[in-house]
């Protein structure tokens, strides 16, 4: 069963246009960025460009490795909020980086560990 919560999805097959990557599939997991694994030298153009316009057209992020690594990491208080960013391969300097993205899921995440640790305390004993 698909999921329709989906904030990060990584591509199929680097992005190949397989058919699985279709306009209904995007439509139904709405995720908010989409991650091809590729190296820079591939001779095969992942993703390709009929995937890319259909992210595009989705308004769905696109990152990939071809440039550098992809860092997801949660911002603010554990709650939802997180960002994506692009390095340049083989430093720390950033590609690109989309910010101000919140999870599907932020309800559920409201009542993880660090959440609760950081508004009761790590000594403090949180409600259960």
């Amino acid at each position: 069963m698909l999921r329709s919560e989906v904030d990060v999805m990584i591509l199929a097959h680097h992005g190949a246009d397989n058919g699985f990557t279709t306009k209904k599939f995007l439509n139904h997991i709405e995720p908010d960025v989409a991650i091809c694994s590729s190296d820079y030298d591939n001779k095969y153009d992942h993703p390709r460009e009929e995937i890319r316009e259909l992210l595009h057209e989705q308004g769905i992020h696109l990152k990939t490795t071809k440039t550098g690594d992809v860092i997801i990491r949660s911002t603010g208080d554990h709650t939802g909020g997180y960002e994506v960013i692009n390095l340049i391969g083989k430093s720390t300097k950033e590609s690109s980086r989309v910010e101000g993205l919140f999870s599907k899921k932020s309800g559920i995440l409201d009542a993880n560990g660090d959440t609760l640790r950081q508004r009761y305390g790590a000594k403090k004993s949180w409600p259960r």
